[in-house]
């Protein structure tokens, strides 16, 4: 370029923030070619929102990403949603280091929480299962019957067509842009 910078590098004068490492950790050829791309930038969706575009990378260090992981804990976000945006944190500071940009990856020393601790698994049995959609209204039993039977997401349930469906087999088949992981 003439003036010392690299397409691939910001300007080494300019403060690095955390959107410029996003933005470099996105378009990364090792991010950029993963399979959970759409993952990844949820999760710095939700970083973004927390610390801001402009906050600067080497203000962030393990006591600024504890209290983001407890934030997202009272804001009710499941251990696996945060050990997920963890990860792309991680993987921001992996592509800074490659860069030369910092040395260290403060992720590795922060604390994740137990995904043990969350309240997500619920087992409800079939006689109550039975009593519950019992209290439905009759157009919203077969979408419950649906979800509980199959252990779809709602997002996959609503979005099916006939095509999906084999009733002769009993089968419900998804196409890979039906679905959350692909």
């Amino acid at each position: 370029l003439g003036d010392g910078s690299s397409p691939l590098r910001p300007n080494p004068k300019k403060e690095l923030t955390l959107w410029d490492a996003i933005e470099l950790c996105l378009n990364s050829s090792r991010i950029r070619n993963e399979t959970n791309l759409e993952r990844y930038e949820q999760s710095f969706v939700h970083i973004v929102v927390y610390f801001k575009k402009r906050f600067l990378i080497r203000d962030l260090w393990v006591p600024e990403i504890q209290r983001y992981i407890a934030h997202r804990v009272t804001q009710g976000a499941a251990a696996s949603t945060i050990d997920k945006e963890r990860q792309a944190l991680s993987a921001m500071f992996r592509t800074l280091i490659e860069h030369r940009l910092v040395q260290e990856n403060p992720v590795r020393m922060a604390q994740v929480p137990s995904q043990k601790d969350g309240l997500r698994a619920v087992y409800i049995s079939s006689d109550h299962f039975n009593q519950i959609v019992e209290q439905l209204p009759e157009w919203a039993r077969p979408i419950v019957q649906t979800l509980y039977y199959t252990g779809m997401r709602r997002g996959e349930v609503f979005g099916m067509t006939w095509d999906n469906i084999d009733l002769p087999n009993r089968i419900i088949r998804l196409r890979p842009d039906q679905t959350k992981e692909k």
